[in-house]
């Protein structure tokens, strides 16, 4: 679900670059909303592994699983919204990286 989702955001974003028309603007979406969305689908997916599937340990390579209890929801929006970003970043059109 979360892959799709975020490739919707991206999607949007490409759409927005390509209509566009003066050559100054870049298009695309913005900051906010982009960054808006990220959250809104990363917080959405951490809550439904915390929740629903009990998700509350990570594990740590040469250590071990670690139990973290509540903290993996701020963890795993963390790591959502960044990879989905960095993705974003370094790819011209977010669309193209969808799993």
């Amino acid at each position: 679900m979360k892959p799709r989702a975020l490739s919707w955001s991206a999607v949007l974003d490409d759409l927005t670059k390509r209509k566009a028309t003066d050559r100054a603007r870049k298009g695309g979406l913005s900051v906010f909303p982009k960054m808006t969305s990220f959250l809104v689908i990363a917080l959405a997916a951490a809550l439904w592994f915390y929740w629903k599937l009990d998700y509350d340990s990570v594990a740590v390579p040469f250590y071990g699983v670690v139990t973290i209890g509540w903290w993996y929801v701020p963890l795993a929006v963390f790591v959502i919204v960044g990879t989905s970003n960095a993705v974003n970043v370094t790819d011209g059109s977010g669309a193209i990286m969808r799993a």
